[in-house]
């Protein structure tokens, strides 16, 4: 079945990414529009087409679904993102970051049952089994999501995941929809910000943005908002029009430092994020 995002609860039903969205939304912030297939739909279409090809899978999918989803496209309007959000992704033990596919600026409605297709074959992956630690593929909710036209965007940490300091906030900023952090192009500016003040402690500037006071204090407030909210330091996919902020993704942060005290993964973490935040097609991300 299809679900708005306002009413996506159970991670059971629409995947773990699209109920904490949902939860976001209904807890009072900006999340973009959407709604997500649930994995009846998935199951539906592999009883027709089990080998999981993507062009058969999406084949598959039956004329009802296919006119229902087309017809929710529609009314939220392109374009879209469509994203995977699998049961157990973006939870506490493990984020499944880059096992799945998702696929950004879809334009048409066939655009988007072929993106749904390749979100499902991605979950049949070998990669993605090896992960979750079972041999079976699962049946995949998707999720897909009106674009905004970002001014800035990037991805921010309630807690430094390097040094582990819960009192900072990192904040990684790149101008428009972040394919130049995606791309490898640019590195991001990164603000550390304290989390309790709000007051600035540093800036490594690569990127050249300027966020404003009000955005970086819009975003430190719902940087504390959504730790509260799950009751664990966040990991946070955002983009700002204007002076407003929108949340895209929030799970809890599952970087481990290495030895050394450092964590590789940070600058790889945020080239990623940044993908989901792009203007680029048939991508790979970890969103």
């Amino acid at each position: 079945m299809l679900v708005d995002l306002p009413d996506a609860t159970d991670p059971a039903e629409v995947g773990g990414k699209a109920a904490n969205l949902g939860r976001i939304l209904r807890a009072g912030m900006d999340v973009p529009d959407g709604f997500v297939i649930t994995g009846d739909v998935h199951r539906l279409a592999e009883a027709i087409e089990p080998r999981g090809d993507v062009e058969l899978l999406e084949a598959a999918i039956p004329r009802t679904w296919r006119n229902r989803i087309i017809e929710a496209v529609d009314r939220i309007g392109v374009p879209v993102a469509v994203r995977s959000s699998g049961v157990d992704e973006d939870g506490g033990r493990a984020s499944f970051a880059g096992q799945f596919q998702s696929y950004l600026s879809r334009q048409t409605g066939d655009q988007v049952l072929r993106s749904v297709a390749g979100c499902w074959h991605s979950a049949s992956a070998a990669s993605a089994r090896e992960y979750r630690g079972d041999a079976t593929a699962t049946a995949m909710p998707v999720l897909v999501q009106r674009m905004v036209p970002a001014d800035y965007a990037g991805v921010m940490f309630t807690q430094d995941p390097v040094t582990g300091d819960p009192s900072q906030l990192v904040i990684e900023a790149v101008s428009g929809l972040g394919d130049a952090l995606c791309d490898g192009r640019v590195d991001p500016d990164r603000y550390r910000i304290d989390k309790v003040t709000g007051g600035l402690r540093s800036i490594d500037r690569a990127a050249g943005v300027t966020l404003t006071p009000v955005v970086l204090s819009r975003l430190r407030d719902l940087a504390v908002r959504l730790e509260r909210l799950f009751a664990a330091p966040q990991d946070i996919e955002w983009a700002v029009v204007g002076d407003q902020v929108w949340i895209l993704q929030s799970r809890p942060i599952t970087v481990t430092m290495t030895p050394t005290g450092t964590a590789p993964s940070l600058i790889d973490m945020s080239a990623v994020f940044a993908a989901s935040l792009t203007g680029r097609v048939d991508v790979t991300v970890s969103r």
